[in-house]
């Protein structure tokens, strides 16, 4: 059996023109991901592919996928892993911008949703926030990785750490 194209569909119902006629709430994952791709591959249409990769893969574990994983999907190029990755990047970059002003720290709650984000990743991460004498942040460094060696003092015998 041969697979449709986007071309059979017809044009008020394809997901690019559904898009711009009734905004980006109106489709499916798998339609924006579609649009996203572009172009299926021989014998599956975009469509379809976008249908198979949210089948194997829900949107939240999809965002997490590095380009090494996403290429090993059939269908999936090195360009196709490169605008999904960099899709899924720029809304996280969105959902955590404050805008030119530097939000103030009140509470931990408030330092917490600066670093929600982070709860998502495969690693423990070590954040640090910087903040000024007004409690403003300054920046958020969230690829720390201080080194803490272990070693013991000639002198006393007795063990002690040493920050470098």
């Amino acid at each position: 059996m041969t697979e449709y194209t986007i071309k059979d569909i017809p044009k008020g119902e394809r997901p690019r023109e559904r898009l711009i006629k009734h905004g980006p709430s109106s489709l499916s994952n798998a339609e924006l991901l579609a649009i996203i791709l572009r172009t299926g591959m021989k014998g599956e249409n975009v469509l379809t592919l976008s249908g198979n990769i949210l089948n194997k893969y829900d949107i939240n574990k999809l965002s997490k996928l590095d380009i090494s994983n996403l290429k090993n999907i059939k269908g999936i190029s090195d360009a196709k892993a490169c605008q999904i990755v960099a899709c899924f990047e720029l809304g996280r970059r969105v959902s955590v911008y404050r805008g030119e002003q530097k939000p103030i720290i009140r509470s931990s709650e408030e330092a917490y949703s600066l670093v929600s984000d982070m709860s998502s990743e495969p690693l423990e991460v070590f954040a640090v926030l910087l903040l000024n004498i007004r409690n403003r942040v300054i920046t958020l460094v969230d690829n720390f990785f201080p080194v803490v060696y272990f070693h013991f003092s000639h002198a006393l015998g007795e063990p002690s750490y040493n920050h470098r």
